[in-house]
């Protein structure tokens, strides 16, 4: 039983109601976990907002002072901008709410050019809240662009592993535990997860750890994951070889066809 007066249905209405009646609120809906129907106990809150031209910082303070209306915000961090995506980004915790129920606030401008995360199947389907002017609409993969770019990581995962998987092994042999260890998911590990991605979920090969357990077959996953769990520095070298043998079998084996017919 939820045992905080602020749930997540609650915020989502506040949100929604608040912004919905105001002229330059064009479009509200919700994502991540919620696009995939995911949506558990632990899930924060994912919402982006389409406003229009100049009318950002009016949507921060209207949310804001409603939000205040009804919980105290005991953090807020909002990005400097540019942020990495283009648009207005800002996360809060509150006192009466949950505190894995974080808001992850995204204020996009009409007029913007930056990617709104529109491809559902990399994304998530949009949970809309509310859409005036039928701005939520999916866009296509862009199939090629994406090839490139999932080619030019095979290079660039198996430039780096080729380089410095020998990090490992130094540190192993010096009996430098933390460094063993950060090397190995570095350069090993992370190279092996980004082809793995490749070859099981190409529309989110970006990913890395995240949603790794959801994107990846589970045996995949499972198998993966026991890569992560490290007794000690035998342990360590005896999986660092695995990984490193499995990271070149995947290489050696991924089919370009294939990943583009998984995109298509």
């Amino acid at each position: 039983m939820n045992a905080y007066p602020l749930n997540r249905e609650l915020l989502l209405n506040l949100l929604s109601n608040t912004l919905e009646p105001q002229a330059y609120a064009l479009a509200m809906w919700e994502g991540g976990a919620a696009g995939f129907d995911r949506v558990d106990q632990w899930s924060d809150a994912d919402v982006q907002v389409i406003v229009k031209d100049g009318f950002v910082e009016q949507a921060f303070e209207d949310l804001e002072a409603a939000l205040a209306q009804v919980t105290e915000t005991d953090y807020r961090h909002r990005l400097p901008e540019p942020t990495w995506h283009g648009h207005s980004q800002c996360f809060y915790r509150f006192q009466q709410a949950s505190p894995y129920l974080m808001l992850d606030l995204l204020i996009i401008q009409e007029s913007s050019q930056a990617d709104r995360f529109m491809q559902f199947r990399t994304h998530g389907t949009p949970q809309v809240l509310f859409d005036k002017a039928n701005l939520i609409q999916e866009e296509a993969l862009d199939v090629e662009g994406m090839l490139a770019g999932m080619q030019r990581a095979v290079e660039s995962a198996r430039m780096r592993h080729d380089l410095f998987w020998i990090l490992t092994s130094k540190e192993i042999h010096r009996g430098n535990r933390i460094e063993a260890i950060a090397f190995y998911q570095n350069y090993v590990l992370t190279p092996l997860l980004e082809v793995l991605r490749i070859r099981c979920c190409p529309a989110r090969y970006m990913y890395r750890t995240r949603y790794a357990h959801y994107d990846l077959p589970q045996e995949v996953a499972d198998r993966l994951a026991e890569f992560y769990y490290v007794k000690d520095l035998a342990d360590l070298q005896e999986k660092h070889t695995a990984a490193r043998a499995w990271f070149y079998e995947e290489v050696n084996e991924l089919d370009w066809d294939q990943v583009k017919q998984a995109l298509l």
